[in-house]
C-alpha cells in the first residue's frame, strides 16, 4: 500500500511525500528545508528516512529547499535531463547558489532521469 502525503500546494509551495512500508520518496521541494522537515515531522513521517527526492519541474514552487535538503539529508535527487538544464540556469544567473553537477543518467522509464549525488 502505498501513502500519499501532502505537505503543500500552491504558489508558495509543493511538497508531498510517497511512502510505502520500504521507501520514503518526497516528490518536489518548494518549501524550505527547515519547513518541509517540520511538516514531515507533523504529518508523523520521519525525514531521515527518505530514500530520494523526485523533482517534477524547475519552478521555484517546486525546488527552493532542494538544494539545503538534499545535502541535509544526503538522499539522491532524480531530475529530467531538461528540467535539470533549466534549472541549472536559474541557478547560474543566481551566483548565490551552489549545486553539484550532474552524474550519469539513470534510466528507469522514460524520460531519462538524471541522478544528483547527495553529499
Amino acid at each position: 500500500m502505498v501513502r500519499v502525503t501532502v505537505l503543500a500546494s500552491g504558489s508558495k509551495g509543493n511538497s508531498a511525500v510517497l511512502s510505502s512500508s520500504t521507501t520514503r520518496i518526497l516528490v518536489d521541494a518548494g518549501l524550505s528545508c527547515r519547513e518541509i522537515l517540520n511538516r514531515m515531522r507533523h504529518a508523523g513521517e520521519e525525514p531521515e528516512s527518505l530514500s530520494a527526492i523526485v523533482v517534477t519541474h524547475e519552478h521555484a514552487d517546486h525546488i527552493s529547499g532542494l538544494g539545503v535538503l538534499s545535502r541535509k539529508l544526503k538522499v539522491p535527487v532524480y531530475i529530467t535531463g531538461p528540467t535539470h538544464n533549466a534549472w541549472f540556469r536559474l541557478i547560474r544567473a543566481s551566483r548565490s547558489a551552489t549545486w553539484p553537477s550532474c552524474l550519469s543518467p539513470f534510466r528507469t522509464m522514460p524520460p531519462t532521469l538524471w541522478a544528483l549525488p547527495s553529499r
